[in-house]
């Protein structure tokens, strides 16, 4: 697909109101981040996804979601034995150099907004792809020597954010 945040943008719609919606590639020919720069997707390598939620308009923690999944992402890669920094407002590096990028948008309607919360990870991206990246950039694989499954490691970082926004709205009422 063009990229899973615009395939989300098109058909939020038909996506269950009331649960997190995960929108996955496998590669994207259009992926980008915050001010439209472009996203490497190199098919198979990293995870290339779009979650989709609503939340009351009365929210008053919008502006911190993509913080929140960059937490979420963080608590992870220290559970895989990888030290990452949070680099405001949208980043997650390891060692200096980007591991992951977090897009937000939100679409606003009556009395709730309809949340696109972009991410995209260098899971299992190889030395040669990340050099055509026009900043220092890393994955997992790199890091740690060794090939990471991308479904259990979306799976587990999905529970981790849903957990973590609960716990975030509960406490923001």
């Amino acid at each position: 697909m063009d990229s899973t945040q615009s395939y989300a943008k098109k058909h939020w719609e038909s996506f269950a109101p009331d649960a997190i919606t995960c929108v996955i590639a496998e590669t994207q020919t259009g992926g980008y981040g915050r001010q439209k720069r472009a996203w490497l997707s190199p098919k198979g390598a990293g995870l290339y996804a779009t979650l989709v939620f609503r939340l009351p308009a009365s929210s008053n923690f919008l502006s911190c979601l993509a913080i929140l999944l960059a937490r979420s992402l963080a608590s992870l890669l220290k559970q895989g034995g990888v030290e990452p920094h949070i680099k405001w407002p949208n980043d997650v590096q390891i060692n200096g150099k980007k591991i992951a990028g977090i897009l937000c948008e939100t679409q606003e309607k009556e009395n709730w907004v309809q949340v696109f919360l972009g991410i995209g990870i260098n899971i299992n991206t190889g030395q040669e792809d990340l050099a055509t990246i026009d900043q220092p950039a890393t994955s997992l694989l790199l890091e740690t020597g060794r090939l990471w499954d991308r479904k259990v490691f979306f799976q587990t970082l999905v529970k981790q954010f849903a957990s973590d926004l609960s716990k975030y709205t509960n406490r923001n009422k």
